[in-house]
C-alpha cells in the first residue's frame, strides 16, 4: 500500500513533494489521498494518480519508487518508460510509469509524465 506524504522521509519525501508541487502548480488544486494508498490529482476531473512506495510491501511494488498513472490514450505510445496498463482504474486502461529513486533522471521523468498527462487530459476534455 502507498504511503502518505507525511509518512515518507529522505529522498522519497523530497521527490514526492516536488511531484505534488508540480501537479498543484499546473492545476491549482491539492491532491487527495485515498485509503487504497493512491493520491488523486484533479483538473476539474481526475487526470493523474500517484502512489508513494517506501519499504517493500509486496513483490510487485518496488521500494523507494513513485508510481504514476493517467488515463490511457494513443498519444502515450512512444513515451519512453510508459506502459499501457489494462483496467487499472474502474475498468479504464491507464498509462503507467514507475520512477525509481535510484535512477538519476527520476525527477525529470516524473515531471514529464505529469505534464503530458495534464496536456492529454485537457485535449480530451475539449473533445
Amino acid at each position: 500500500m502507498g504511503k502518505k506524504l507525511d509518512e515518507t522521509t529522505g529522498a522519497l519525501h523530497d521527490f514526492a513533494h516536488r511531484v505534488f508541487q508540480r501537479a498543484t502548480q499546473l492545476t491549482g488544486s491539492e491532491p487527495v489521498f485515498y485509503s487504497n494508498g493512491w493520491y488523486k490529482f484533479t483538473d476539474q476531473t481526475t487526470f493523474l494518480f500517484c502512489r508513494l512506495n517506501g519499504d517493500p510491501t509486496k513483490a510487485k511494488v518496488p521500494p523507494n519508487s513513485v508510481e504514476l498513472q493517467a488515463f490511457w490514450n494513443e498519444e502515450w505510445k512512444g513515451h519512453e518508460g510508459v506502459q499501457e496498463n489494462p483496467k487499472a482504474f474502474w475498468g479504464n486502461t491507464s498509462a503507467a510509469e514507475v520512477c525509481f529513486l535510484a535512477q538519476p533522471e527520476f525527477i525529470e521523468k516524473a515531471i514529464a509524465f505529469i505534464d503530458a498527462a495534464l496536456e492529454f487530459h485537457r485535449r480530451r476534455k475539449k473533445g
